[in-house]
């Protein structure tokens, strides 16, 4: 009896295999096998780059704004220890009285925040104005160009302020 089952399943297995290697003939030997394979391929390698064109842009934007381009912007943890670090060392920078250079760092650590806005109304209440005038400048150039022009041609442009 043991040796009926063993050749069944033996036969099942040989009949199985045989239908995988004749579809496989006959899915190979189609006329438009080829070309859909082709199609296929192409289609794959185009979303490979189109996603590598993505991840590029998005790097050089993040480092065009002075953003790492490694910072992960979805980890909170690392985001707020970038922040912090910016914070931290613009900080030093004005002790030192490099401000313009201190101001770049205080924007970096304003556009990776989780909350713009409310960190702008606390360094607004926490910087000279003169400091706080750069850091909106320095974030938003053409913001700032738009607010002078709509306050008229008589208001002295931000530069040109001393307090």
């Amino acid at each position: 009896m043991p040796s009926v089952v063993a050749t069944t399943a033996a036969v099942c297995g040989a009949a199985f295999v045989g239908y995988a290697v004749y579809f496989d003939y006959r899915r190979r030997s189609h006329p438009e096998y080829r070309s859909k394979l082709i199609a296929q391929r192409k289609a794959a390698f185009l979303e490979t780059k189109k996603v590598e064109a993505d991840r590029k842009a998005a790097a050089s934007a993040k480092a065009g704004q002075g953003i790492p381009a490694d910072l992960d912007l979805k980890n909170e943890a690392a985001v707020n220890a970038y922040f912090m670090e910016q914070m931290r060392i613009s900080q030093g920078l004005m002790e030192e009285g490099m401000v313009e250079q201190a101001v770049k760092h205080i924007a970096n650590g304003v556009r990776v925040f989780e909350k713009p806005s409310e960190m702008l109304m606390i360094l607004q209440q926490s910087l000279h104005p003169m400091v706080f005038q750069m850091v909106l400048q320095e974030l938003d150039p053409e913001a700032v160009r738009r607010a002078q022009a709509q306050a008229g041609p008589g208001a002295a442009p931000a530069d040109e302020i001393d307090e």
